[in-house]
């Protein structure tokens, strides 16, 4: 008896399992239930939960008409959501915000994935023309992303058009007259404060950086003593997200 409830456990839980399995990627939990995702639910899912992997598909499925078609313009406006959360958090929600309208544009072989949206390019670039410092680490992102979704043209004529700095510089410690580090009050040896600090936050370093993945752009080392020099050739902490994304380091 007892075997044979054991045997009829675990049917159960291989059928709920195999129903589970059995549900498409991309469907959306909604009152215990599996549903087609819509632009106001996928959104709201991933609000209340930033890192699911089921809010993400689930938004890329509703930008690839997975289960449904609907008008480019419902589309659109639903990248410019997505857009959107990337200026409301720096975290986990930006990056994954960032990383589903570019998912959506890939090319599938698997033809019940959908049709790749093609609208992710011009959300990044309203975004990130948005901004009125172009050199935050929010427009860095958004620049990024514009790169990564077909965006090279616009990079490119972002770079030409982008004045190059002097050489940056790092902070270095003052000394007396027989070359001896001057001390502060603390104990602490006081710095100069260079007049072109690195890292350089210009579009031209940031366009460059992103360039330079690809082949493209300034020399590097030029690059490196415009932009990011550092004793030691360490990046410094501030350096914006997308250039540890898309250097080769």
């Amino acid at each position: 008896m007892r075997q044979s409830i054991l045997l009829l456990g675990m049917l159960v839980i291989s059928a709920g399992l195999e129903a589970q399995t059995d549900t498409p990627k991309g469907m959306i939990m909604e009152e215990g239930e599996w549903r087609v995702p819509t632009p106001v639910t996928a959104l709201r899912a991933l609000r209340e939960s930033p890192g699911s992997a089921d809010a993400v598909s689930a938004a890329i499925a509703v930008l690839r008409q997975k289960f449904e078609s609907r008008p480019i313009a419902e589309l659109d406006a639903f990248a410019e959501e997505l857009a959107q959360l990337m200026r409301e958090d720096s975290g986990a929600t930006a990056i994954g915000a960032g990383s589903i309208p570019h998912r959506a544009g890939m090319v599938m072989k698997d033809a019940s994935e959908g049709v790749p949206y093609t609208g992710a390019k011009d959300a990044f670039v309203r975004l990130y023309e948005s901004y009125d410092d172009r050199t935050s680490r929010g427009a860095d992102m958004a620049l990024f992303e514009v790169f990564r979704t077909g965006g090279e043209d616009y990079v490119r004529e972002l770079f030409d058009a982008s004045e190059e700095r002097p050489p940056c510089s790092s902070p270095v410690p003052v000394t007396d007259a027989v070359g001896r580090p001057v001390l502060d009050s603390d104990g602490r040896m006081i710095l100069t404060e260079p007049e072109n600090p690195c890292p350089n936050a210009t579009t031209w370093c940031q366009a460059g950086l992103l360039l330079l993945s690809i082949g493209e752009g300034p020399d590097p080392m030029l690059w490196r003593h415009r932009c990011q020099l550092q004793r030691g050739g360490s990046p410094a902490k501030t350096t914006p997200l997308s250039l540890y994304f898309a250097y080769p380091r």
